[in-house]
């Protein structure tokens, strides 16, 4: 059967996916963290030659194409290769713009590009478990991108490197940041900024979701618990969501920039004592969904910010006597179905950043507080 396309506008760049990923029978996939990865693209500017390693849908290779003067695109997908061919036609680029099937690690010493850009897969899927190629990142995320990581340091000779990665980590650091650091020459400058940092719950529970449509014997939430037992077995709480920019020529600086709203549904907070300004509540917290990391869009997250907004009296005084934010969540959602628990939880965390921005709530230091992490070999910006 014919392939089914989308198209997706995005700041004058156009790109075809498939209509039916998600349902185990299209690959190519054009979501929130395929934007972000756009964006990234358009702000560096890559000039020159361009190569885009798990080029998709063919979206960073049409942004790159608005400043450089060639664009090649590789993926191991052949439906990659025509979703990039397809999307090549709907922009006019002026740059000459060409993917094929391949892999990058077959590519030569020196490979003569100016600019390399890449979104590998990065969901954690352990071994066993189905999952969708586009996505499937190996038992911990990296499998791919460490790959990558190791090219571009001893076989490329590229100036620049942006992608796109995930992985999984502490509250605040990514598991890749350490790693990261020790694989570059010493003049590279690294800069990883992490723009959301969620309960590793919700990145399990969207796994189990579609590996389930392609696993006959176990249901979601079968998968969701052994998901979750992995990661505690790792010390695994959260999932990062970040870019990644490197300048081969550059001064050595190394930074990491941890997601702004860190969701740590262990906290324990106080209450204030304040009523609770229920109308204004509401308001702000409509006005926060602006700031949702990408997976709230991803687990209907905004019925449940919706249904959790008709019990804020209860959460406000729940959270006041210490109750933590997983518990209330676990308590407004169907404990048998995973990706209503990861909606209340991304729900109940966008309520409780708002009422301590009002100082509703202070939160409880030293009770439920996240442990110390490792130093990463990069400073913190």
């Amino acid at each position: 059967m014919a392939a089914s396309w989308a198209v997706t506008a995005f700041r004058g760049v156009l790109a075809a996916g498939h209509r039916e990923y998600g349902s185990g029978t299209g690959d190519i996939h054009i979501g929130e963290d395929s934007l972000r990865f756009a964006s990234a693209v358009l702000a560096a500017a890559p000039r020159g030659r361009v190569l885009d390693i798990g080029c998709g849908s063919g979206l960073a290779s049409m942004a790159a194409a608005r400043t450089a003067h060639q664009v090649h695109g590789l993926d191991v997908l052949p439906a990659a290769v025509e979703a990039f061919r397809i999307s090549a036609a709907l922009n006019s680029a002026v740059a000459d713009c060409r993917a094929e099937v391949g892999d990058f690690l077959d590519l030569d010493r020196g490979d003569g590009y100016d600019a390399v850009v890449a979104n590998l897969p990065g969901v954690p899927v352990p071994d066993g478990v189905p999952y969708p190629t586009a996505g499937d990142g190996g038992p911990d995320g990296l499998r791919l991108i460490r790959a990558l990581w190791r090219w571009y340091a001893t076989m490329s000779t590229a100036d620049s490197l942006v992608m796109r990665f995930q992985c999984p980590g502490g509250p605040r650091t990514p598991i890749a940041v350490t790693e990261l650091a020790g694989l570059m020459p010493p003049g590279c400058d690294i800069l990883v900024v992490t723009d959301s940092a969620v309960p590793m719950l919700v990145r399990n529970a969207i796994t189990a979701a579609r590996a389930s449509t392609l696993d006959g014997q176990r249901d979601a939430e079968e998968i969701t618990e052994e998901l979750q037992r992995r990661c505690a077995e790792r010390g695994w709480t959260h999932y990062h969501c970040s870019t990644l920019r490197i300048r081969r020529n550059g001064s050595g600086i190394r930074a990491h920039v941890p997601a702004p709203d860190l969701i740590d549904t262990r906290q324990s907070y106080r209450g204030t004592g304040r009523s609770l300004p229920v109308e204004e509540l509401a308001l702000k917290v409509g006005a926060e969904l602006r700031r949702m990391p990408d997976e709230f869009w991803s687990v209907a997250g905004l019925s449940a910010i919706q249904d959790a907004s008709a019990h804020l009296e209860r959460i406000y005084t729940d959270l006041g006597q210490g109750a933590t934010e997983r518990q209330i969540a676990s308590s407004l959602s169907d404990a048998g179905k995973p990706l209503d628990q990861a909606a209340a939880v991304l729900a109940v965390s966008a309520i409780t950043r708002v009422m301590v921005r009002m100082s509703l709530l202070i939160p409880v230091v030293g009770v439920n507080a996240p442990a110390a992490e490792g130093r990463s070999g990069m400073r913190s910006a």
